[in-house]
């Protein structure tokens, strides 16, 4: 996505960000094949977007009904579902505490057309992240849901020790480094740090009779997060997966 100011009928409406949304068309121009070959489902198993559920069901009943613990079921879900991206994507949501995730705000692809046919989960609507530094959110257990998943495949001790080690390897100078967050948090604040003076005189006084400006909540905000939840976010995280067990 990228960050625009946004007129309607020549009146400034503030600022805005345009992003992809991850349907059959954005699966395919970034894993290949033919848009139409595609099964995007959307919130849940019943709601698809494009083609069926077939695959998405099928990963269901192989947890459902299968040894957790067994080799082969391990096996069996990595030629369905590629459980590495699968362990990255569970691993952001923790680690970014989000609130309103997973009984909805996800979806799910995968193509029989594609170089790599297998299920794919994208995130999607994630703003209520990055909150309370403790927010602890691996105790979500959604029927059908990623965080469903997730708890039955940790049962599962290859997929343990696949998670564990990607926890491991993005602690220290990985995705999950400190330094590494918050520089990724700063490149996104210099894109607006400027326009949000226009947002604050377009919405700043919106249900408030003193503006939110950039001068003060702004900047209030930006010192919370880069001063004391990024620093700190990712040894609490590591403590909740270390208490839910999943580093063993």
């Amino acid at each position: 996505g990228r960050h625009v100011h946004l007129y309607v009928a020549g009146i400034y409406w503030g600022v805005y960000t345009l992003h992809e949304r991850p349907d059959h068309h954005f699966a395919e121009s970034y894993r290949g094949g033919e848009s139409r070959d595609y099964n995007v489902l959307k919130h849940n198993l019943g709601d698809v977007v494009h083609g069926d559920d077939t695959d998405l069901v099928r990963f269901r009943d192989l947890l459902a009904d299968r040894d957790l613990e067994s080799p082969e079921l391990f096996t069996e879900v990595d030629a369905l579902v590629d459980l590495e991206d699968f362990a990255r994507y569970m691993l952001l949501n923790y680690w970014a505490g989000n609130t309103d995730w997973s009984h909805q705000n996800w979806y799910a692809s995968s193509a029989g057309g594609a170089a790599d046919p297998r299920i794919r989960f994208h995130a999607w609507d994630s703003e209520l992240t990055l909150k309370d530094r403790d927010e602890d959110v691996t105790d979500k257990d959604d029927p059908d849901s990623p965080t469903w998943f997730h708890r039955r495949l940790i049962e599962n001790p290859a997929y343990q020790a696949l998670f564990a080690e990607m926890v491991r390897t993005a602690r220290v100078g990985g995705i999950l480094d400190p330094d590494f967050t918050s520089g990724l948090y700063r490149q996104r604040l210099a894109e607006v740090d400027a326009a949000i003076r226009a947002e604050s005189a377009r919405w700043g006084d919106n249900r408030r009779r003193r503006p939110y400006t950039r001068g003060e909540e702004w900047i209030e905000e930006r010192d919370r997060l880069l001063e004391r939840w990024f620093p700190r976010r990712t040894e609490e995280v590591l403590g909740q997966l270390e208490d839910a067990g999943w580093l063993r």
